[in-house]
């Protein structure tokens, strides 16, 4: 079928998508950054650990 760009429905749609990739992709760094830091938290943790063995 012939999509028609011009039409409000699909304009809204594609802007959903847009929307929907945009919180996604904010939601994925923020649990990146966090699980980032809680690797270098741990990494720090055991070498601390190691060191007062």
């Amino acid at each position: 079928g012939h999509v028609d760009h011009q039409d409000p429905a699909v304009q809204l749609e594609m802007l959903g998508l847009q929307a929907n990739l945009a919180k996604w992709g904010r939601v994925g760094l923020q649990v990146h950054l966090v699980s980032v830091s809680v690797v270098q938290k741990g990494s720090k943790d055991l070498m601390d650990y190691l060191g007062y063995q």
